[in-house]
Parts: structure tokens; C-alpha cells; sequence
């Protein structure tokens, strides 16, 4: 499972304001950079789109939470993008698949 994904959705989703705010983006962060490190570990199986997608979704969130708290779009925009990161990483073929069947003429 990736926690990251979850601590990022639930702090986009209003849990940020509850009392114990001040070590859920510590623990956040240590998930996100879990999440990261074995995207990374199977660049050689996925590609390089997994770990750059789940990458530029990392950055836009400590981004916003450094420097603009109060919008939540970049936010959402940054939980989709770990999240498509994780689903590109766990299916890597499926594209490929698709585009590259040949078809046998009889």
C-alpha cells in the first residue's frame, strides 16, 4: 500500500486541522520518501515516467504546504500525480501491450 498517497489524501481532505498535525507531515514525509525510493528501485522494470510522475506529485505537495497552505487544488494535483505514479509503476505493461500487438495475416 502507499501510505504517502493516503497521508496526502487525508491532509487534503480536512484531516490537516486535528490536534496531532504537528507529526503527520514529518510521517508524511518519511512515507513520500519511502514511496520515492522504490519507484526508484524499479526504474529498470517501469521506466522512468513512474518515479518522475510520483516525483513532480512530492514536489507540488511540500511545495504548497511550505509555501501556499490555503490551496488545495495543487494539493489534489499532487495526490492524482502519486497516485498515477503508483499505478503507472504497478502496471507497466499495459500500455505497451495495447500499442504494440501485432496482428498475423493469415
Amino acid at each position: 500500500m502507499c501510505w504517502a498517497v493516503y497521508m496526502s489524501m487525508f491532509g487534503s481532505l480536512g484531516l490537516a486541522k486535528l490536534p496531532y498535525m504537528k507529526w503527520l507531515l514529518p510521517v508524511m514525509m518519511i512515507f513520500l520518501t519511502i514511496h520515492l525510493f522504490f519507484l526508484y528501485k524499479r526504474i529498470r522494470v517501469a521506466g522512468y515516467l513512474p518515479f518522475i510522475i510520483s516525483m513532480l506529485g512530492a514536489v507540488f505537495i511540500m511545495s504548497t504546504r511550505a509555501f501556499f497552505p490555503g490551496t488545495q487544488w495543487s494539493l489534489v494535483a499532487g495526490v492524482g500525480m502519486i497516485l498515477t505514479g503508483s499505478l503507472l509503476n504497478n502496471f507497466p505493461n499495459v500500455s505497451l501491450k495495447l500499442i504494440h500487438k501485432k496482428h498475423k495475416i493469415a
